[in-house]
């Protein structure tokens, strides 16, 4: 009788929200990015994240977590790069608040009070939406994977934006 190799689930079930903090050399380069407007790459964004994946992967992998993630630090807000897929949207930067629901709690909660502006980055509608096809997300699972043995891949975990944010 030949044997059937089965697929396995992982040997847990976890959920993982949110990012985790993110190392201040991360940070200094996105910064340099913001206040000199230079390209990601004239910055040495690729390399520190790498650096900074590489880096918290083999922390979580030496503490003997089975799951392991990037910690997102390849973002800037949770949802990635998804809204760069969608043809008819527009990226604000520290948009006003005037243009967004204030009742709603989460809203409230992100305006800098004495600028009256959501932080950073703002994505709005501005036409008919088309998804471009592409995937944002992988770039983050290969870079995860280049640290991970290949044995362990299927315990990778990411965050996927979900269709109630979309």
């Amino acid at each position: 009788m030949a044997e059937t190799k089965l697929h396995r689930s992982p040997p847990f079930r976890a959920e993982h929200l949110g990012s985790l903090l993110r190392p201040q050399k991360l940070l200094d380069v996105r910064e340099k990015i913001r206040e000199k407007n230079i390209s990601p790459e004239e910055a040495g964004l690729p390399a520190a994240e790498k650096e900074a994946v590489g880096h918290i992967v083999k922390e979580q992998l030496d503490l003997g977590f089975k799951a392991v993630t990037d910690g997102e630090y390849t973002r800037t807000r949770f949802w990635g790069l998804f809204w760069d897929e969608l043809e008819g949207t527009t990226r604000l930067q520290d948009a006003e608040a005037s243009m967004f629901r204030l009742y709603h709690p989460d809203v409230v909660s992100l305006i800098e009070k004495d600028r009256k502006v959501m932080p950073g980055d703002s994505v709005i509608a501005g036409g008919k939406l088309r998804h471009l096809g592409t995937k944002s997300n992988l770039h983050e699972l290969q870079l995860v994977q280049h640290f991970v043995p290949k044995s362990d891949w299927g315990n990778i975990k990411m965050t996927m934006i979900t269709p109630a944010v979309s």
